[in-house]
């Protein structure tokens, strides 16, 4: 007695219950016995990823317990998503459920890391004949994948007027 335990974590005893025509024939010494049920293993393991910077916020993949026996156990990132600037942070995973002191969780930190996007600054350039004016390059561009709001000029911005090349530098 009982006949079942749980399910809850924890020891419960047991102890015997003699029943029989003949018990009064009998000098029964009860020994009692014991059911332990110890908590169940699980492992949270939080969200990662990578990005290239694009100027938006970004989720990391999803949080996920598992184990022989989860039950009703969720996890959740924390932070839910990361960014828009560059580094790398750092990711925990959150358990609820019910019931979580029958859980033994070892947590395993994730991160999501956002790489600086890589552009292209091109100075301006051209050819002119001499007239006794100073010249200007063609615009200084920025290019790739994502450019966000970055601009560039022209160093110098303007060349001559005596003849000659001039090496034009972009700067952002």
């Amino acid at each position: 007695s009982p006949a079942s335990v749980g399910p809850g974590v924890g020891t419960t005893v047991i102890s015997p219950i003699t029943t029989g025509a003949d018990l009064a024939n009998f000098t029964v010494t009860p020994v009692d016995g014991s059911y332990e049920i110890t908590q169940a293993l699980v492992t949270a393991t939080a969200g990662s990823g990578t990005n290239v910077y694009d100027g938006a916020t970004h989720s990391p993949s999803a949080c996920a317990v598992t184990g022989g026996y989860t039950g009703d156990l969720t996890c959740a990132n924390n932070p839910a998503s990361v960014g828009p600037g560059v580094g790398t942070t750092p990711i925990a995973g959150d358990v609820s459920g019910t019931g979580l002191s029958n859980y033994s969780i070892t947590y395993v930190a994730g991160s999501y890391t956002i790489d600086p996007a890589l552009v292209t600054a091109t100075a301006g350039s051209g050819s002119g004949s001499y007239n006794g004016s100073t010249h200007s390059p063609s615009g200084c561009v920025v290019t790739g994948t994502y450019t966000g709001s970055l601009s560039c000029a022209n160093s110098p911005a303007s060349v001559g007027p005596g003849v000659g090349t001039t090496v034009i530098s972009p700067i952002t």
